[in-house]
């Protein structure tokens, strides 16, 4: 049995464990496709804030895929190239930052970077 008020102290009777409503936009689950959240990191019209978000969504959600093209489009900004670069850094992505420094290079400034990240990845 649960206690009558386990709830009341936080103000709503829906916060609850395995409820997700929280408000913040870096924490709530997104319900968008990975295609918006290209579109999100690509549209020079949005903030900078909703551009990383959108990364770190395809990051959140394993797009290697999709990383790997935002880090290949040379005319996306640099820093998000490079944000979607460090996303690919994960276990389930090394195969794909592996094909960014040996099979295809993305050469320039972002190539050491990337080789730089597939160290690190293969130590751990």
């Amino acid at each position: 049995m649960f206690p009558a008020n386990s709830s009341s102290s936080h103000g709503s009777s829906n916060a609850g464990p395995g409820i997700i409503g929280v408000d913040r936009e870096s924490t709530r689950m997104s319900s968008r496709t990975p295609q918006e959240c290209i579109d999100r990191a690509l549209d020079e019209s949005a903030d900078g804030e909703t551009r990383s978000a959108a990364i770190h969504e395809l990051k959140t959600a394993n797009e290697c895929d999709e990383l790997e093209a935002l880090v290949r489009r040379e005319s996306l900004d640099e820093q998000y190239r490079r944000q979607a670069l460090e996303a690919l850094a994960t276990p389930q992505c090394d195969s794909t930052l592996r094909e960014l420094v040996e099979e295809d290079p993305i050469g320039g400034s972002l190539q050491d970077d990337a080789a730089a990240l597939l160290e690190t990845v293969e130590g751990n």
